[in-house]
């Protein structure tokens, strides 16, 4: 029953350039400021309806200015059979970073591929809001976004890597057709 989803181990997702901006909100603003967020799913393992692997976020000014590195959290997530998602987030090293964020959405089918439709938010202080909304797209290594992500200067590896995760040696799964 579950299994249709399976396929999600071993494969890789980022923020494709038209979702990049997040809008940050605080109490001491009228209006939000906005952030570049890139972020890369690293989905390791599946099983009855459950995924995980790590996440590495890059949260920056959209206006430019200091590069910052990515930030390292674990991924855990729920698939249900009809595609929808629920994903948290948990930094590696807690220190300095927030408890956690959740985030929503939905696998759709799109432009003859799937996309994993999310929504989060995450408060990173106590007086500021995080949204972000995005189409995460899937890539590998034949992709003009794995060499070089939308955002960055870095590939997909070299971007997990600046976060201090594994990049594993066996190539990323391959992109499934549309199940029923």
């Amino acid at each position: 029953m579950f299994d249709s989803w399976q396929w999600l181990a071993g494969t890789y997702w980022y923020v494709p350039a038209v979702s990049l901006l997040a809008p940050l909100f605080s109490r001491n603003r009228k209006r939000p400021m906005w952030l570049s967020d890139q972020t890369v799913w690293q989905i390791m393992g599946y099983k009855n309806g459950y995924c995980w692997g790590y996440a590495a976020v890059r949260m920056e000014p959209a206006a430019g200015g200091e590069s910052a590195q990515p930030v390292a959290q674990v991924l855990t997530a729920s698939v249900t059979p009809e595609g929808n998602v629920y994903m948290t987030f948990m930094p590696v090293n807690p220190s300095g970073g927030s408890p956690g964020n959740v985030g929503i959405g939905h696998m759709r089918w799109r432009d003859g591929a799937w996309t994993a439709q999310m929504q989060m938010s995450s408060t990173p202080s106590d007086d500021a809001l995080l949204l972000h909304w995005a189409n995460m797209v899937q890539c590998g290594p034949g992709d003009a976004a794995w060499q070089q992500l939308p955002g960055t200067s870095q590939s997909v590896p070299a971007f997990l890597e600046s976060a201090g995760l594994p990049v594993p040696k066996q190539p990323p799964s391959p992109r499934p057709k549309k199940h029923s």
